[in-house]
């Protein structure tokens, strides 16, 4: 068996358009994260939901063209250990990473912090039906769950043979609407619980991998042998198409209404209909998918100017290395996220460069080392397992390959802690001094929601104002945490993003981390920024002591006009 199936290269022909194309996708979904980092919310998560249904129907794809031809049932067991080896060790050592920076700061608060850790461990967090379980600990890794359930399948589905397969094809997709149909909220508390199942699972999503599958055998069929002999500006017609389709795509399912108010022409026609599961279904992947099939199905075999550039030796690289920048740009943002920093576009190059700086070193010590080793291990080829620790040290200085990725490590650094060219600041304009301030004994009470046990507040010399609370949930929470800034007269100018799903995800008692950053510009014309808990049913909670406003329903952490953060020691005593 451990003879009969090579690494997942060999005896194929390199695709590197859809290699290249790879990276694009995997820099959509940062892009969306570092809005999100900086504004609190962005309208890019659409396109951070294009990238990870690319991704899915994409594994589909490759997968299907490197195994149709060699995969048996003798050999699925190595399948199974060269893809494992192929996703768990990144994962893992990432995994430590983000428990060794955050576990005395918040996962020691976890009840279940034993059970949680195993299923991300093992890579079944997004498998269960649990609301905080599968973007818990390194987040983006809930994908890479999803894609281990796409594993456990491919084998069966492959070897069934391509008649059978249209048959287990309609199955899954009857089997998906059934999902959806059982699933379909009665009750807006269960309407997060649902969108993360939609999101997440490896059942509602494996009909994207599926259909990877079927383009891939289509592929395999030599359809689009006479459309290669055509000039390649036909070919770059064909790939101007296929990403007009894909953008289109986007378009019909741009924001689904029941999470935003400019919601796509299919969400929308969900959400009015009260399929919300569908519009959630289709709006963050499953909508997505048909043009996503169709730029890989296109990109596979053209020879045109898009599919030419996207072929690039560089591009190639990063989309080699995108597994590890993927895996790694979310930790590398909530780290660097704190740092003061002046323009957002700073922020967005500089954690971009050191994600990438990092992405080469882990794609050159942990990825293919542990890939290529563990299969040598598994076959017992000791000499491949030398070769592989031996040419480590030649990776990293292959091409100066290494060198670039400590000196874009360092030259990010450096951009955070710098101005970037900016001009010298006067005296008055000098950065102000940081104010803080951290208590947390018996905690301030907002009646039913949660127990605020410590709030710090920091306004930089940036002039944002950074607001970090830790919380402990309590029974009757169902309402979310707002941010009001307000003039003098209490009437609210601007809000900063509700947020729901920590404390609704949460169980009673359990410790919530929960940070805030409102921008200059969010702050202009405010008096004071103030901080609470609201519903539109039930509206606004109590708060049972402390400096307040909005009659008792909200607590003033900081004055605007005084730059000074409130005094909250009564309030905690």
């Amino acid at each position: 068996m451990n003879s009969q199936s090579p690494p997942d290269n060999a005896s194929v022909k390199s695709l590197d358009a859809l290699t290249g194309l790879r990276f694009f996708a995997a820099f959509g979904v940062f892009i969306y994260h570092a809005f999100v980092h900086l504004f609190q919310s962005s309208d890019f998560w659409i396109v951070a939901g294009a990238g990870v249904s690319f991704f899915f129907v994409l594994s589909g794809f490759i997968l299907t063209y490197v195994y149709d031809q060699r995969l048996t049932k003798s050999n699925v067991g190595m399948f199974y250990v060269s893809r494992i080896a192929r996703i768990w060790p990144l994962h893992v050592f990432l995994l430590l990473v983000v428990l060794a920076f955050q576990y005395e700061s918040k996962f020691q608060h976890y009840p279940d912090f034993t059970l949680k850790f195993l299923g991300n461990l093992f890579l079944i967090q997004s498998w269960v039906p649990i609301e905080s379980w599968p973007m818990d600990f390194n987040g983006v890794a809930w994908s890479i769950s999803t894609e281990l359930g796409f594993y456990c399948v491919f084998p069966t589905l492959l070897l069934m043979g391509r008649r059978r397969f249209l048959v287990a094809y309609a199955a899954v997709i009857v089997s998906t609407v059934v999902g959806l149909v059982l699933i379909n909220p009665t009750a807006p508390i269960q309407e997060r619980l649902v969108y993360m199942m939609v999101y997440c699972h490896p059942f509602f999503r494996l009909w994207e991998f599926a259909t990877g599958i079927l383009a891939a055998h289509v592929f395999s069929q030599g359809y689009h042998q006479r459309l290669e002999r055509l000039p390649r500006i036909v070919h770059g017609v064909f790939e101007l198409v296929a990403l007009t389709c894909l953008v289109g795509m986007v378009a019909l399912n741009l924001n689904p209404g029941v999470f935003s108010q400019y919601p796509g022409w299919i969400s929308k026609t969900a959400t009015v209909s009260n399929w919300l599961s569908f519009g959630a279904w289709s709006a963050k992947g499953a909508g997505i998918a048909p043009g996503a099939v169709l730029v890989i199905w296109v990109f596979a075999w053209s020879r045109g100017p898009l599919a030419y550039l996207v072929s690039r030796p560089l591009i190639v690289y990063l989309g080699e290395i995108s597994y590890s920048f993927y895996m790694v740009h979310y930790i590398v943002l909530n780290r660097m996220h704190p740092l003061d920093w002046y323009s957002p576009i700073l922020f967005v190059f500089a954690t971009l460069i050191i994600s990438l700086g990092l992405s080469s070193l882990l794609y050159t010590f942990i990825e293919v080392p542990y890939r290529n080793g563990i299969v040598a291990v598994v076959r017992r080829d000791w000499r491949k397992l030398r070769d592989t620790i031996w040419a480590i040290p030649g990776q990293f200085w292959r091409h100066g390959i290494g060198v670039a990725a400590v000196l874009a490590i360092v030259s990010g650094f450096l951009m955070l802690k710098s101005d970037f060219g900016r001009p010298a600041l006067s005296q008055r304009d000098a950065p102000r001094k940081q104010l803080g301030y951290s208590v947390a004994n018996r905690g301030i009470v907002f009646r039913n929601e949660a127990r605020l046990l410590q709030c710090d507040v920091e306004y930089r010399r940036n002039g944002s104002l950074h607001i970090r609370m830790l919380w402990e949930t309590l029974p009757g929470a169902t309402r979310h945490r707002f941010v009001h800034i307000f003039d003098d007269n209490e009437n609210v100018i601007r809000q900063g993003r509700g947020e729901n799903i920590k404390f609704r995800q949460a169980r009673p008692y359990t410790i919530v981390l929960d940070e805030i950053t409102l921008r200059p510009d969010q702050l202009e014309g405010g008096s004071k920024v103030g901080i609470g808990f609201f519903a539109d049913k039930t509206n606004a909670a109590y708060v049972e002591s402390g400096p307040r406003s909005m009659h008792n329903y909200r607590l003033d952490v900081f004055d605007i006009n005084a730059e000074t953060v409130i005094d909250l020691t009564d309030a905690f005593q």
